[in-house]
């Protein structure tokens, strides 16, 4: 059987340059993953396998599979792998995580697949390209103890589907269950994911299903992997710009250079801070976790640079320092209330306008000096109760 010699066109270019890519946001996502913010760790272990299963797409389009046939033996544990990373990173969005505990039962079978390949790993690159030519390479290693069906494309189709419908279902169940409440900005989350995930699934398994058909050409390949790729970095992107502190960024710093040319009086500057005062006393805009500068400066009729000005120089305050404050005032009275003994934090913190938990916590513990869950352990001390 001859060879083709390996080689690369504008396509499979294209194709790893995106796998760069995302093997590059998988290691943004794992350092705010050692900066404490541990379900971006599951993200980006998501956005790690797919570019994984990606390289393995080049590589066989390529023919560079054959210059180094044991990357070949990784491909079906890797997909494994994409659904309950994806699941347990939605699972980090909920309120009351219902996926924290026997884990590592999702993890069994990539586990024991990846674990009866390791013997391959060990031949000779000869054998394996011999197993390559017969079609024999990926089962090779599972033939002598009849495990063939492991790897076979029916059950990597219907682990997918499977956790295409957990994921539909526990997304439900997050906005069905009482936290719609948390705001526009978790619900729109929720629904990316779902219907992201539900097209990555839609794709890889009309691959398997076209792949046997007459008319399937090397561009359908390609138009199904970049609905995937499409999907899956989509996801990693859109999580990355809204996961943790920079979701919410603080502006610059308050500088009296920024506003030496600016045409309001310290009279006027007390009067926009009056009138903020009291918007936010009445209509309490900071509990929209999507709330701007430029949002409150139209409810106001003002400009936002004469807004900004009044916040950094009447209050000494950046914008989103000023705009917490009152959401973690708020979130003590909460967590004070007898109403609210059996809430979960984290619902609290979306209820005033926080994005993530992560925020929330520092926010709070800047201000008062201590996390929320002490701070009502105190409360609940001092009152003699036990904490929710």
């Amino acid at each position: 059987m001859e060879i083709t010699a390996p080689s690369l066109d504008t396509w499979t270019s294209v194709f790893l340059l995106a796998a760069g890519q995302g093997l590059f946001l998988a290691a943004l996502l794992f350092q705010k993953y050692r900066r404490g913010q541990f379900s971006n760790s599951w993200l980006a272990a998501l956005i790690l396998a797919f570019s994984l299963l990606l390289i393995f797409n080049v590589s066989f389009w390529t023919r560079y599979n054959w210059e180094f046939p044991p990357f070949n033996l990784i491909y079906p544990a890797v997909a494994y792998l994409i659904g309950p990373f994806l699941l347990f990173y939605l699972d980090g969005l909920a309120a009351s995580p219902r996926f924290t505990k026997y884990r590592w039962v999702h993890f069994l079978l990539p586990g024991i697949v990846l674990s009866l390949m390791l013997p391959a790993y060990f031949q000779p690159l000869s054998t394996l390209q011999t197993e390559m030519q017969d079609h024999q390479l990926i089962v090779a290693p599972l033939h002598r103890w009849g495990l063939t069906w492991l790897i076979s494309a029916q059950l990597i189709m219907a682990h997918l589907l499977l956790y295409a419908v957990l994921v539909f279902w526990y997304s439900r169940r997050i906005l069905n269950d009482g936290h719609k409440r948390k705001g526009r900005m978790l619900v729109s989350r929720v629904n990316l994911l779902r219907s992201l995930f539900s097209l990555y699934t839609l794709a890889f398994v009309s691959y398997y299903i076209l792949v046997r058909m007459a008319f399937f050409r090397i561009e359908h390949d390609y138009l199904i992997s970049l609905v995937m790729a499409g999907a899956i970095y989509c996801i990693g992107y859109r999580e990355y710009s809204l996961a943790g502190p920079t979701a919410d960024r603080e502006v610059e710093k308050p500088s009296a250079a920024k506003y030496s040319t600016s045409s309001l009086t310290p009279g006027a500057l007390v009067s926009i801070a009056e009138r903020l005062e009291a918007h936010m006393e009445q209509y309490q805009p900071y509990r929209d976790n999507e709330l701007r500068l430029n949002d409150l400066a139209d409810k106001l009729d003002i400009s936002p640079h004469h807004l900004s000005q009044a916040v950094n120089e009447h209050y000494g305050k950046t914008f989103n320092q000023f705009i917490n404050e009152y959401r973690i005032e708020e979130a003590k009275t909460l967590l004070a209330s007898e109403a609210h003994r059996q809430t979960y934090i984290i619902e609290i913190a979306y209820q005033v306008g926080f994005n993530n938990k992560t925020t929330f916590n520092q926010a709070f513990k800047h201000q008062t000096g201590m996390s929320p869950s002490k701070w009502r352990n105190g409360l609940a001390v001092g009152s003699g109760k036990s904490d929710a």
